[in-house]
């Protein structure tokens, strides 16, 4: 089984920073998601989106981001489900995301 080195990967994160290099973020694309295709709405923003795509995202730990596309086809990217991550500012922001983002009703 394969186990991360957190303590590795914080400190070269760490050492990039300081050097003002890039740092990246590990992420895997879900290419079969049952909320692909599916509509939001921001009721902060009173705008509707569309899941254009999902992956999962690694800093300290896993969580799930939504690319959401609205009507003008404007994009933003949404902290959406927590797997294991416990970076405090990704978790807390995933949470407000679930109060603001409600998924849209199929009437059809």
């Amino acid at each position: 089984m394969f186990h991360f080195n957190y303590e590795h990967y914080r400190k070269v994160r760490e050492a990039r920073e300081k050097a003002g290099l890039f740092i990246a973020c590990l992420n895997k694309p879900i290419l079969e998601h049952e909320l692909i295709g599916k509509k939001y709405v921001d009721i902060k923003q009173c705008k509707t989106y569309t899941v254009k795509s999902v992956s999962e995202h690694w800093y300290n730990g896993w969580y799930e981001v939504f690319l959401l596309e609205d009507k003008n086809e404007s994009s933003r990217l949404v902290f959406w489900r927590n797997i294991d991550c416990k970076d405090e500012i990704i978790v807390k922001k995933i949470n407000e995301n679930k109060e603001i983002f409600i998924k849209e009703l199929d009437i059809s």
